[in-house]
């Protein structure tokens, strides 16, 4: 039976050898980006407008890849590796070779995975090199441009999987020296947001609100955002910092996501052991390298710091000083109100357990609270903190508690199977550790640890119903899940969760170690492809006092100057009981009064809004139409 086995193994190995070869030589399905190929058409009519001479002059030859569909356009395989579209202008000639990346990277993860349980199951090595050598084939035929560095990842990560099964794992886990790897590799997989110029809306509206303070104003009183106060101070710290360059702004903000992953880890490992540590916090950090559950910037993170070291200090420090606990928690809510409901949560537990010192903790957690009520009043700015902070919020989600309920359901569903547009192995190591969670406390009864978790983990459950259930406000239970894991039995997790960790943070830097490279190395002129920049540099031709922005307002960043519009973030200006202006929710009509100040400058995007198209009194001067900035400048003649 053995030697039948062994036998196959080589047939299936030889074959898999022989059909490379016929791929290369016989095939040519191999193009190296270094252009030394032989080109062949798809279609012979395309040779008609391209030749060997375009080929030659490297100048004017530009090579790209085309995803094109093979189910169930099953003709199309014969298109693979070859030309299949031509672009020729009088500058130069870019050519399309045909591929289907997305197909591949879907029997790559899951031929990666299958070669993990068979060689945990029957520890062969040939079972590696013939994954190896399928994943081979499968790229040459399927990847159009052929290059050398893939194929060394794609051996590494076959490879490293004996090194993950290997019982001397647990020892490589348990050395303090990985986390600071896992750390910086953290910090690096950041490094691919350098080149994106506008992350989020929300991000944009924060650095305005921190400048603003930082020209001498309270937040709310010359310009208002949704968001609690303390978030702005730490904005207008970071605009200091960063003296205008957005790259630093975008380097400072991963810093708060390191601080709560140190965090996490001091935390696991005090109360578990450093393989749940190191473990636990290199899935956080996947999770929270896709954009998908937020970006560096966001008020969550920020508001994160506080909340997690709140919970080290309650978890594993026996002299707890509940007035500085109080304090934390405090700090939180004034960075996101979305912490609001972790307060009444702690309440009940700490009235559980240090019924005694619960006075101290709510001392505590009053005292900042006060302290801005006390700044406020006596600048006379007490009833517009009040409205920001409590009466806007409390109308800014108007549905009814049955409502809400059903969108946070539909909000969980959404976010978890949501994984699956994102990276479906990503997806299915999610799901399989929550899986293993419920698994391990409904089923074998084991209660965690962290005897404040529970309460904690339903209170961020809850806060969906006061936040919303956009995909970032999951960070909170992402960050209190991830404390779970050591639920799991020791062995299994071992096994199973520690390799699916590595595996999964393998395949993202993958997806983004291109991108990362090319910021790193042109970190001085990225900002050269910031659109918005560009636009804010045009403006310095003209004279202006006042710019309104209906979006687009990071200009207004760039420039260091307010918006004409109280209210700040885009979606925001044109809900009646945020705007300072009376009248029904209607944009046209609040457009009309926002034009009452008669601004200078007007920041449109007629994409959004169609009264855009033309302004009365207003002429265009700056259009970028595919970015849907438009910049129109009042005329006085």
């Amino acid at each position: 039976m053995i030697k039948e086995k062994i036998k196959l193994e080589n047939i299936i190995f030889i074959f898999l050898i022989s059909a490379l070869l016929v791929q290369i030589f016989f095939l040519k399905n191999i193009n190296f980006q270094d252009r030394s190929f032989e080109p062949e058409f798809c279609y012979s009519s395309e040779d008609s407008i391209f030749n060997k001479d375009d080929i030659n002059n490297e100048e004017r030859l530009i090579i790209k890849t085309l995803d094109i569909p093979l189910i169930p356009e099953l003709q199309n395989f014969k298109c693979l590796n070859k030309i299949y579209k031509v672009d020729k202008t009088q500058d130069n000639t870019t050519i399309y070779f045909a591929q289907n990346e997305i197909i591949f990277n879907y029997a790559y993860y899951l031929l990666v995975l299958l070669n993990f349980l068979i060689y945990l199951r029957y520890k062969s090595k040939n079972f590696l090199y013939i994954s190896f050598f399928l994943i081979l084939n499968l790229y040459v035929l399927l990847n159009a441009i052929f290059t050398y560095e893939e194929i060394v990842y794609f051996a590494l990560l076959i490879f490293l999987i004996p090194l993950l099964t290997h019982d001397n794992v647990k020892n490589l886990l348990d050395s303090k020296y990985i986390f600071p790897l896992i750390l910086f590799l953290g910090f690096v997989l950041q490094i691919k947001y350098l080149s994106k110029e506008v992350v989020d809306w929300d991000i944009s509206t924060f650095l305005i609100m921190g400048q603003d303070i930082n020209r001498g104003y309270l937040p709310y009183e010359n310009q208002f955002e949704l968001k609690p106060v303390m978030l702005f101070y730490i904005y207008s710290f970071v605009d200091l910092i960063s003296q205008g360059d957005l790259k630093i702004v975008k380097i400072l903000n991963d810093i708060p996501l390191l601080i709560s992953t140190y965090l996490m880890y001091e935390t696991l490992r005090e109360k578990t052991n450093r393989v749940y540590a190191n473990a636990g916090t290199l899935f956080f950090l996947v999770l929270m390298s896709i954009s998908y559950f937020g970006v560096p910037g966001y008020s969550e993170l920020y508001a994160l710091v506080p909340l997690a070291y709140f919970f080290y200090q309650l978890e594993t420090r026996s002299d707890k000083n509940f007035y500085a606990l109080g304090a934390l928690l405090a700090l939180s809510t004034l960075i996101n109100l979305g912490t609001s409901p972790i307060f009444f949560g702690i309440s009940i537990y700490l009235f559980r357990s240090y019924k005694k010192d619960i006075i101290k903790f709510f001392v505590g957690f009053a005292f900042p609270h006060l302290l801005f009520l006390f700044i406020y009043g006596v600048n006379d700015l007490l009833t517009i903190y009040i409205e920001a902070n409590l009466l806007i919020p409390a109308n800014y989600q108007n549905n009814s508690i049955f409502e809400k309920l059903l969108i946070s359901i539909s909000g969980f569903y959404g976010a978890i199977f949501g994984l699956i547009n994102i990276n479906l192995i990503l997806f299915f190591v999610s799901i399989s550790t929550l899986i293993f969670i419920l698994f391990y406390r409904i089923f074998k009864n084991k209660k965690s640890q962290f005897n404040s978790l529970p309460f904690i983990f339903i209170s961020c459950i809850l806060h969906l119903l006061v936040a919303g259930t956009a995909p970032h406000r999951f960070i909170f239970i992402i960050y209190f899940l991830v404390f779970y894991i050591h639920l799991i039995n020791f062995e299994n997790f071992l096994k199973l969760f520690v390799p699916a960790y590595v595996l999964i943070y393998l395949v993202i830097f993958n997806t983004f170690i291109t991108s990362i490279y090319s910021n790193i190395k042109n970190y001085e002129s990225i900002d050269s492809t910031y659109v918005l920049m560009d636009a804010a540099k045009s403006l310095k031709n003209y004279e202006y006092n006042s710019i309104l922005a209906l979006d687009h307002h990071l200009i207004l960043y760039y420039l260091n100057i307010e918006n004409d519009s109280y209210v700040v973030h885009p979606s925001l200006i044109w809900l009646e009981h945020i705007n300072k202006f009376s009248y029904k929710k209607n944009d046209q009509t609040t457009f009309k009064n926002l034009l009452t100040n008669d601004p200078d400058i007007i920041l449109c995007n007629s994409y959004l809004y169609n009264f855009c198209k033309k302004i009365d009194g207003y002429e265009l001067i700056y259009l970028k139409d595919y970015y849907g900035i438009e910049i129109y400048k009042k005329t006085y003649d």
